[in-house]
């Protein structure tokens, strides 16, 4: 057998170990939240050495911020031709876990709990660095490029308003995110045009 066979033959056994790995962490933290979860607790429910998680994840916080905010690449959001369009896409893929009862008591759970691990919190900002802004980035770049949005716009501001409006309703208040909230928190973002009531 080649180098190249047995490499081959080795990395499904490594996606299903990775997996597990964030299966395990994802049900221990719904049941005993971020404080209580420890590696080796991680490591026991996954049926994996504590060394194999390391390998992925230099500490819990790293871990637990990839379950709470999976990377979002921009090759998830395709050039539609619309960067209106584009955005809604991107708003889209931030709020599809709130659909989960588990996520937000999670979130915030851990939010409040990394109040306590200066270490945690940096290693949340890094996956959210890393792996969602600099895609909300790209995204609002289409935007400006487009001449929907002037050239010195602050599109770091704009993410924190989408992102800060996103988790306080779907993660804290719990409320679904319609497409109908999709289609004007765009036309806030972009146009600057507030909301109106729904007639009751």
């Amino acid at each position: 057998m080649t180098d190249e066979q047995r490499r081959r033959r080795g990395r499904p056994r490594s996606e299903q170990a990775h997996d597990a790995v964030l299966a395990a962490a994802r049900e221990l933290l719904a049941e005993v939240g971020y404080a209580r979860l420890t590696i080796e607790g991680v490591a026991a429910r996954a049926g994996v050495g504590k060394t194999t998680i390391y390998r992925w994840w230099s500490s819990k916080a790293e871990l637990v911020a990839e379950i709470l905010y999976r990377p979002i690449s921009i090759e998830e959001i395709p050039e539609s031709g619309s960067p209106r369009d584009d955005l809604a896409a991107n708003i889209r893929l931030i709020v599809e876990p709130f659909t989960d009862p588990w996520y937000g008591p999670a979130l915030t759970g851990a939010r409040n709990d990394l109040n306590a691990d200066p270490e945690g919190q940096k290693a949340f900002q890094a996956q959210i660095m890393s792996g969602r802004r600099d895609t909300g980035r790209a995204v609002f770049q289409r935007l400006v490029d487009a001449g929907d949005l002037p050239p010195d716009t602050d599109v770091d501001y704009l993410i924190d308003v989408m992102s800060g409006l996103l988790v306080y309703r779907g993660a804290i208040w719990r409320q679904p995110i319609t497409e109908e909230d999709v289609r004007k928190l765009v036309a806030l973002l972009v146009d600057g045009r507030p909301p109106r009531r729904t007639p009751s």
